[in-house]
């Protein structure tokens, strides 16, 4: 009886001291994946506002080219899949997940959205263009820097690169609007200058990725943005032409493909900040 007393002390303390091991790891996992874990959310969060931005962008460019009946690349799809693609991040973004310093900003830009989405299903109309330009400004501007800000609030310094690749999005799509209203039969006087700020930031964010250590953005993906800059530079000698013979086509089909490859860089990024 003494000994098996002994034995059952022994496997008491043995299962004791496993349960004590296993809660220890338990809450070593939990306070470690717990915070990765949240930090892995607010980064799809803020690559998914970079994408609704750049989405946004490309909204008056398709809808002028619709204006002009330009059927090149079906602009009336691509703003019916932009209006789904917007729609289901903001209802995301609203589902209560968001940290509560960033709720009442996400309330913000749905309700531009509710603002600007119904002159999207309307015929395009030269004299309305003005008015979608001023929404879509508005929308891409808070979204980006909302984007900005969740980013910064991961931590993780990749993000910050991920934000900026999307940034060079937006401002070919801001410059791809501007060519295309302007070719629709808009007169606006100081679209040389809104131009030549666009072309500039494109410029200065494009330095400060090539400059950025190889570490943090590897040189694969530096390679490829020569290759985006390349076909850009095309592209900003056709906005920036004052000839009468507008290149629509061309001009869409340049803004596309480098919108394509800057969403491709950002996915391949993206990769490497999980």
């Amino acid at each position: 009886m003494k000994k098996r007393s002994q034995l059952a002390s022994k496997e008491n303390g043995f299962w004791q001291s496993s349960c004590q091991n296993f809660f220890v790891a338990f809450a070593f996992c939990f306070a470690f994946l717990v915070p990765y874990s949240m930090a892995a959310s607010a980064s799809d969060d803020a690559h998914e506002l970079m994408e609704a931005c750049m989405l946004s962008d490309r909204l008056l460019k398709d809808y002028a080219l619709i204006g002009m009946g330009v059927t090149y690349h079906d602009p009336s799809a691509d703003i019916t899949r932009a209006r789904a693609r917007i729609g289901t991040i903001l209802e995301h973004m609203s589902d209560g997940h968001m940290q509560e310093t960033f709720v009442a900003r996400i309330k913000q830009l749905a309700g531009d959205w509710k603002m600007l989405e119904p002159m999207l299903s309307k015929t395009p109309n030269l004299q309305d263009v003005q008015q979608l330009k001023n929404l879509v400004n508005s929308f891409s501007d808070q979204c980006e820097s909302l984007a900005e800000e969740v980013a910064l609030d991961t931590k993780v310094v990749s993000n910050k690169d991920v934000v900026r690749i999307a940034s060079l999005g937006i401002q070919v799509q801001k410059l791809a609007s501007l060519y295309m209203v302007r070719s629709w039969g808009s007169d606006d006087p100081a679209y040389f200058e809104q131009v030549a700020i666009l072309s500039d930031e494109f410029k200065n964010i494009l330095g400060e990725l090539q400059n950025e250590k190889d570490e943090v953005l590897p040189l694969e993906l530096k390679e490829k943005l020569v290759e985006v800059s390349k076909r850009f530079f095309v592209f900003e000698f056709i906005v920036n032409s004052k000839s009468k013979n507008v290149m629509v086509s061309r001009a869409e089909k340049l803004s596309t493909e480098v919108y394509e490859e800057i969403l491709e860089i950002m996915k391949t990024e993206e990769g490497l900040v999980e």
